[in-house]
């Protein structure tokens, strides 16, 4: 048998996080997430790729990074964290893990729900810049991340990182910023185009 380590396929490593605060939505209370810009670690020219923490599943490192955050918002209304004084910290050693992972990779995923319309981490539609019409899909860019694959006897078998398998991942991706079903066109209602998911931001509206 063969064993194939996730740091053999991908490395990526954390360049930059921002922290921001959805508002209260629906009876649903505000909430502080943080955004992981990762970058792959043998492509110093490739686009910076997203994750997503919410601080309902990881409070602790949530409230580490408000130490470190400016105090002024940037112009998508989140604030930076100082990762040079992070590091220097003595709490780094308990967000040590958000600098690096192994095993990254992207791929698609097909919305259960067929075309939907890609809403904020607020669940507010987000529009074409070029025309103010809603932006729906019905593909999106993933990111998971790979512990290890094993080969045996002319069979492959790819174990992922617990939550960070293709099914998990697409199926939050899709309740967080894809949850309402997209609408044929009435006088009622707009007509809109699908839309390729931008590569660039990992088809997340941040």
């Amino acid at each position: 048998m063969q064993i194939i380590d996730g740091s053999q396929l991908s490395n990526f490593k954390t360049t930059a996080i921002e922290l921001g605060k959805s508002k209260q939505t629906d009876g649903n209370p505000s909430k502080t997430y943080a955004v992981l810009f990762v970058k792959n670690v043998k492509d110093r020219v490739s686009r910076a790729r997203h994750i997503l923490i919410w601080e309902d599943d990881e409070p602790s490192v949530i409230e580490i990074l408000k130490k470190y955050r400016a105090k002024e918002a940037n112009k998508d209304g989140r604030y930076l964290v100082d990762l040079k004084e992070l590091k220097k910290s003595d709490d780094f050693e308990e967000v040590e893990d958000l600098f690096r992972f192994s095993g990254m990779k992207t791929m698609k995923y097909k919305l259960r729900k067929g075309l939907c319309y890609l809403n904020d981490v607020n669940g507010k539609r987000v529009l074409k810049k070029q025309d103010n019409t809603p932006i729906i899909r019905s593909e999106i860019t993933i990111l998971v991340r790979i512990d290890n694959i094993t080969e045996m006897d002319g069979a492959t078998e790819i174990n992922y990182f617990d939550g960070m398998d293709p099914s998990t991942v697409g199926e939050r991706m899709e309740n967080t910023f894809y949850k309402e079903a997209y609408v044929a066109a009435t006088p009622a209602t707009p007509a809109a185009t699908e839309e390729e998911a931008d590569e660039t931001d990992e088809a997340t509206p941040f």
